[in-house]
C-alpha cells in the first residue's frame, strides 16, 4: 500500500479549481490560506517539462508574448517564469468590435528544481511563441556506469 502525504490540505482542492478556472477560460485564482481568493495570474500559460541525459527542458505556449515581456529567474532552486501578454486594440476599422477569447494580462508560473540543475547553465529564448528554458546538469549527477568485477 503506498502512503501519500500532503502538505497543503487545500492543494488538491486548488488544482481542481485551476484546472475547472483554466477549462472555463476565467482567470486564474487560488484561494489563501486564510481563506480568501487572490489572483495569482490572469491567465496560465500550457508548459512540458522534460528531463534528458544532460539537461532540463522546459517549454511554454506563450503567442503573442514578445521576449522583452518575459522575464526568467532562478533563485534558490526555484525557477520562476512571469511576463505579460499585452491586449492589442482589438476594432475594425468601421468601429464595431469582434470577439476576443485570448487571454491577456499577467502570468506566473513557478517551479523547484532538483538538486542535479545547474544553476550556472540556464539559457532561455523565445521562438514562434514558444518559451525555451534549457537548465543543464551538474556533472557530478550525470549517470555513470560502474564495472561490477569478480
Amino acid at each position: 500500500m503506498s502512503m501519500i502525504l500532503h502538505n497543503d490540505p487545500f492543494a488538491m482542492l486548488n488544482q481542481l479549481h485551476d484546472e475547472l478556472a483554466r477549462a472555463m477560460g476565467s482567470p486564474h485564482r487560488r484561494w489563501t490560506d486564510q481563506g480568501r481568493e487572490s489572483s495569482v495570474a490572469d491567465w496560465v500559460p500550457l508548459m512540458d517539462i522534460r528531463e534528458e541525459p544532460n539537461r532540463f527542458l522546459i517549454l511554454a505556449d506563450l503567442p503573442g508574448v514578445k521576449a522583452d515581456d518575459v522575464e526568467v529567474t532562478l533563485e534558490g532552486g526555484v525557477l520562476r517564469i512571469k511576463g505579460e501578454r499585452k491586449m492589442e486594440a482589438f476594432q475594425a476599422e468601421d468601429g464595431r468590435y469582434g470577439r476576443q477569447e485570448r487571454p491577456t494580462g499577467s502570468f506566473y508560473r513557478q517551479f523547484l528544481l532538483p538538486d542535479s540543475a545547474n544553476p550556472d547553465d540556464v539559457t532561455a529564448r523565445v521562438h514562434d511563441g514558444i518559451l525555451e528554458v534549457t537548465i543543464g546538469k551538474r556533472a557530478e549527477t550525470q549517470p555513470r556506469r560502474i564495472e561490477v568485477v569478480h
